[in-house]
Formats: C-alpha cells, structure tokens, sequence
C-alpha cells in the first residue's frame, strides 16, 4: 500500500494531465485508490459530477504553489530524486529513509494530514509521523534540505570511489577524534561492492601474485560530526523569571536531541518549568519545536539549513518558588552523519576485501609451493624412466650375449658328438 493512504480525503490539485488539459489547475478531494493500476479518484469541485481517475505524479496538495519554489531549485531538486534512486540500499538506515521521505513529502505535497487515516499499517504510521515532524517547514525549506542531503551525500561517494578524500565534510573545528591509520602510498583501484547481506563478501577482481605485499587502501580521514551541544546541571530560575539561552545551527540540516529536569527547594523536592525551543522573534505563544511545563522532558527533532539560531526559554513565570534546572541540548548535522556511516560501511568493506585478498594470497603460495612440488616429481620421474631405459638396454644386450652364448655351446656339444663318433669308428677298425 506505501504511503497511499496519506492522500485519501486531501484537497489535491491536478496538473499535468496530457488527455484532459481543461483538467489542469482544478481541485478536488481524493476519495478512493485502485491499488491495481494505482490510480487515485478525484472528485472534482464545481457540481459537475466530474470524478477522474489520475496517477500521484498529476496531484498536488492545494496548499502547494510550485510557482514560490525558484526553477533552479526544482531543477536541483529533481536531480536529487534521480540520484537517490541510484544510491546503494544500504547508505541509509530506517530512520534516515523516513526523515528524507518526510523532506521529499513537504517538498512535493505540502504538510502533513492533520491526523492518521484510520487503518494505516505500521509503515504508513511511521511515513506520517516523520511527514508530521517537517510541518513546520516550508516548500523551498523542505525541497532545499532534501536536496542538500543528497548533493552531499553524491558527492562524498563519488570523491571516495576515485580515491580522494572526500573535501565536503571538513568542517572548520571539529571535535577530536580517532584518526585513520591507513596511510598507503598507491592504493589499488577496487570493484565497487554489492553484497547482499551483511555477512556477504563479493569476490574482489585483484590479480594477487605470489610473494605480494599486504593490500593496502588509503580512505582518507575519517570524516568528523561537528556537534554543537549546550549543557547546564543546575540552572536557578527565579519565580516569576525567565532565562533564555541562544543555540547556534550550523549550515545544513540538523537533529536536536534535547532533555531538560526540573527540582526546587520544597519538600517535594520536585519543579516544574515551561520549557521552550523555537525560532527568534516567535510569540510566547507560537509555534515552536519544543513546548513542554513538566518536571523533567527528552525528545528529539530536525531542523532545516539555514535556521541560524534556536532559543532555548526556561519560563518559571507561573512559578511561585525558584526552579533549578539541568538542561542539555546537542545539535547535529545530518549529513555529515550520513557521511560518517558511509564511510565506516566503505571501510568495513575494505576490511573484508583485505581479510579476501589475504586468503588468496595464501592460496596462490600453496598452490606455487605444490607447482614447485609437481616440478621435482617430475624431475625424478624423468630420471627413473632414464634409469628404466638404460636396463632395459642392457637387458636386451645381456639376452643378445646369452643368445649367442647359446648358439656357441649348441655347436659345441654337435663337434663334441661328431668327434666320440669319430673316435669309435677308429677304435672299431
């Protein structure tokens, strides 16, 4: 079913209808899907009855305005679309692919449904609450982060497939962290891998002679995650006051993970404090991403490029004793997450090649060492059947010699016979 169930009974407006152009630019509401030829049935407003039945690639949320989206974005955009078409399966986590569903969603239709539609499945659920989370953003912020994402993420692929060191994800001060220990001088060329499961090791292309050097791959430094984090154990409040502290964003597309906790001075030892995130210049009562009067909260949310600054308001003005609270707010950038996990997957799989290439070199040893084996062998069959040659040789002249030995005694015995007969006719005269 995907994420059909998301457009039943929304206000959609058509385009880009090819048969019935007099169509184009009229709305509607979406009242039934045909899975078969999946199709969606729009009744049309006007009273005329009119009820097409179009693809999701001719609706539009009628909310949207595609003329506010800039065409070099849409052009980018786009492009976006086709490239996360063709990146490998595996780049991306569940999580990930919900978040860029939800950018993609606002991109293309607009907010969210208001509520789940009854008898969504599991996934569907999970489409539309990630869909949900983005609501806040606009057409062009949600078109613009998707495609950020993926123009990075293209890029770092493509920048470690030809062996550099991908440039994109240098940020100015990053934090410490372990630095690669690979440092070969001329790293082979490998075949891109396609393993099916995780435990799958493709067969690598590498012509290793015997006696070769251990494979070595350069991957570059190990991209780092710019994290941003504000942390207080034990901020006092006053009644009736409010603290509010600025957290910075960087240029990209971020998640915050935030959790704050709340105690005061009775006997209960329990607070309670108005806890707030949202943009600079939003009323008290706005929107924001975070409203929470509780004693203690945790959560998470995203961001777009180019938010700026959060604030962060601990509000105690309802509060009739001061409050002191532990806050903890960490913003990290989502692509160079995504650059991260990309890279620990490319250097996994490098390690499977050298653990392959290992395995092979061992085997060509053992298979030269039985050559060598094979070699002497036959060198000593050579000599045995030169050794059989000249026996034979001399078999054949020693049965020459007794033939002729044979030949001398037979003649031999006939004289001596001829001479006895001789001797008695002799004696008998």
């Amino acid at each position: 079913m995907g994420d059909r169930c998301l457009l039943l009974h929304q206000r959609v407006c058509l385009e880009g209808l090819q048969a019935r152009p007099d169509l184009n630019g009229r709305e509607g509401v979406v009242v039934a899907y045909d899975q078969a030829d999946g199709r969606y049935t729009v009744e049309l407003d006007g009273g005329d009855n009119l009820r097409p039945r179009v693809k999701a690639a001719n609706l539009q949320r009628a909310s949207f305005d595609a003329k506010a989206v800039p065409a070099q974005l849409r052009a980018r955009f786009k492009r976006a679309n086709i490239s996360a078409r063709e990146l490998p399966s595996e780049v991306f986590d569940q999580t990930q692919r919900l978040k860029l569903y939800a950018l993609s969603k606002q991109s293309e239709v607009g907010a969210a449904p208001a509520a789940l539609p009854e008898g969504a499945s599991e996934l569907e659920a999970a489409k539309w609450a990630a869909w949900d989370c983005v609501r806040h953003l606009d057409q062009v912020q949600a078109m613009k982060s998707y495609t950020e994402i993926i123009e990075k993420l293209v890029q770092l692929i493509s920048s470690s497939d030809s062996g550099a060191p991908p440039k994109t994800f240098e940020p100015p001060a990053p934090l410490p962290r372990k630095e690669a220990a690979s440092q070969a001088n001329a790293p082979p060329k490998l075949p891109r891998p396609t393993p099916t499961s995780a435990s799958a090791v493709p067969a690598p292309d590498i012509d290793v002679p015997v006696g070769a050097p251990d494979l070595e791959v350069e991957l570059g430094p190990e991209p780092t995650v710019e994290l941003t984090t504000w942390s207080t154990k034990g901020v006092l409040i006053p009644a009736g006051s409010t603290t509010t502290v600025p957290v910075v964003i960087p240029d990209t597309a971020c998640t915050v993970v935030y959790s704050f906790v709340a105690s005061s001075d009775t006997l209960s030892g329990t607070g309670y404090i108005r806890f707030r995130i949202g943009c600079p210049g939003a009323p008290s009562d706005g929107a924001a991403f975070v409203d929470q009067t509780q004693h203690r909260g945790e959560g998470r949310f995203e961001v777009a490029a180019k938010t700026g600054v959060l604030l962060a308001v601990l509000d105690n003005e309802a509060g009739w004793s001061p409050v002191s609270v532990a806050v903890k707010v960490d913003v990290t950038p989502m692509a160079q997450l995504l650059a991260l996990q990309v890279y620990k997957e490319r250097e996994a799989t490098v390690a499977k090649l050298v653990g392959v290439g290992s395995v092979i070199r061992e085997q060509l040893a053992r298979n030269a060492a039985i050559g060598r084996t094979k070699c002497s062998l036959e060198e000593q069959l050579q000599a045995l059947r030169a050794q059989v040659t000249a026996v034979q040789e001399q078999l054949e002249h020693n049965a020459s010699d007794m033939v002729a030995c044979d030949e001398r005694t037979t003649a031999l015995q006939r004289e001596h016979t001829e001479l006895l007969h001789k001797l008695k006719s002799h004696a008998g005269v």
